[in-house]
């Protein structure tokens, strides 16, 4: 089982040699590292620019909220108003 958590090390360290004898794992440390702050930076930027629209996103479904609740106040009006009218020619 230990042997297969580090294989994954000796398939690295056989494409990064590539004709070398030794792999200088100080150097494939600090590239590997380089590597992941790139994409880190580059995912924090992804996400800076997604923040902005998953902003104006919210604002226009509180917009599209505040739009629905009126319609619904007068549709309920509207429907007390029917009932009241059904009610008066239910009487006559």
């Amino acid at each position: 089982m230990a042997e297969d958590n580090f294989k994954f090390l000796s398939e690295i360290a056989a494409c990064e040699r590539g004709g070398e004898q030794q792999l200088d794992i100080r150097s494939y440390t600090a590239k590997i590292k380089d590597e992941l702050t790139k994409l880190e930076d580059s995912c924090l930027i992804d996400f800076s620019n997604l923040a902005e629209d998953v902003l104006v996103l919210h604002r226009e479904l509180d917009n599209s909220c505040e739009v629905l609740t009126k319609i619904e106040n007068v549709v309920d009006g509207f429907q007390g108003h029917l009932s009241e009218v059904s009610e008066t020619v239910t009487k006559l």
